[in-house]
């Protein structure tokens, strides 16, 4: 069953876009998603393929690097605090 175009019961975030539009799937990372298509101050979105959030990218295998350059990702910005960026982002394994 679907309503407004979104299968009922499908999971979603709090503008009612589905998880699957956003979540990437990254081989040793659970929660990686495309901030793209989240709304601005001024009225407009961000761009898609511009912001990349994930939960940890020291955990990424080899294919999940892979997969993270070939998405486009450039640059990586740690938000983490000081204690839980004592952990060194190893590269791929």
């Amino acid at each position: 069953m679907w309503s407004n175009g979104i299968r009922v019961g499908e999971s979603t975030d709090i503008l009612g876009v589905p998880h699957a539009e956003r979540d990437l799937l990254w081989d040793g990372c659970a929660n990686v998603r495309d901030l793209g298509g989240m709304p601005t101050q001024d009225g407009r979105e961000t761009r898609r393929r511009a912001v990349i959030r994930a939960d940890g990218l020291d955990r990424l295998t080899a294919r999940g690097w892979s997969a993270l350059v070939a998405y486009g990702v450039r640059t990586v910005i740690d938000l983490r605090n000081e204690y839980a960026s004592a952990y060194a982002l190893p590269g791929p394994r």
